[in-house]
């Protein structure tokens, strides 16, 4: 089955970094805490995490948060949309890897280290919270916080490591069906899916990318899973018609219990 049309993008002359401000709610009211996989904070940590947020942007569909190879450290929390991780290599291949979703830290590398080896470009119009990278040591001298960002940072190793298992040595039918499950459990935690499936906004490019496949391959590999009424994506939107089959390509038994924790 062939994929459809990719949605909307704006293509900047350079690859912009918007910086317009919108409206900035309150840590304490943030909607993205309503969520049961959001941990809680203290009332000490949510006064500290108010005076670490500095502003609250919004970038549009196609255009860059973080250049790759930029010197100039950015700390961002996505507060709505999508947007995708790549690298390029020395060579000039670039590689997706990782979907970002709202809550996920964007630019910690270039605030401890002070260089940014990869890009963080926007699928859809996003809107972010933009913290201040001055106070990152201050963040870091309270226990509490400084524990939930190392928790935060083993669970995504863990969640890269186990993508790279799965893209190294399994076919392309269970690397797709596990990329599917993982995508869905973190958009139901967000509420941005439905049992039965959610919308995509990835170009069928940057989902081959995020499987390591090509275009043709990919579009064989969810052919196979149409016919055997497993799932179907058209218009950019996947429906899973049947997740226990889905589960047994993935080699998953259930949904997973664990979640990465968010700042």
């Amino acid at each position: 089955m062939a994929m459809v049309s990719s949605p909307r993008t704006v293509t900047p002359l350079r690859p912009a970094i918007s910086s317009v401000t919108t409206a900035m709610p309150r840590c304490r009211e943030c909607r993205l805490r309503q969520f049961g996989f959001f941990d809680s904070m203290t009332d000490a940590e949510l006064e500290f995490m108010q005076r670490f947020k500095n502003a609250h942007g919004r970038s549009w569909s196609g255009e860059y948060l973080l250049e790759q190879g930029s010197q100039k450290p950015r700390l961002l929390t996505l507060y709505s949309g999508w947007a995708i991780k790549t690298i390029t290599l020395p060579s000039g291949e670039s590689h997706l890897i990782k979907v970002l979703l709202p809550g996920d830290l964007i630019g910690l590398e270039s605030v401890l280290s002070g260089a940014v080896r990869h890009a963080v470009q926007a699928v859809t119009d996003v809107t972010y919270c933009s913290l201040d990278c001055r106070q990152i040591d201050d963040m870091l001298n309270i226990p509490s916080l400084a524990r939930r960002l190392t928790v935060m940072l083993l669970a995504e190793q863990q969640r890269i490591a186990e993508r790279l298992a799965v893209v190294g040595a399994c076919n392309a039918r269970r690397n797709f069906a596990h990329f599917t499950l993982d995508l869905h459990q973190r958009l139901r935690e967000r509420q941005m899916a439905r049992d039965e499936g959610f919308r995509v906004p990835l170009t069928s490019v940057q989902l081959a990318d995020a499987l390591g496949l090509t275009t043709v391959h990919l579009n064989r590999v969810l052919r196979s899973f149409r016919q055997d009424g497993i799932l179907t994506l058209e218009n950019h939107v996947l429906t899973i018609q049947d997740m226990s089959a889905l589960r047994e390509v993935a080699a998953l038994s259930g949904p997973s219990s664990e979640s990465c924790p968010l700042l």
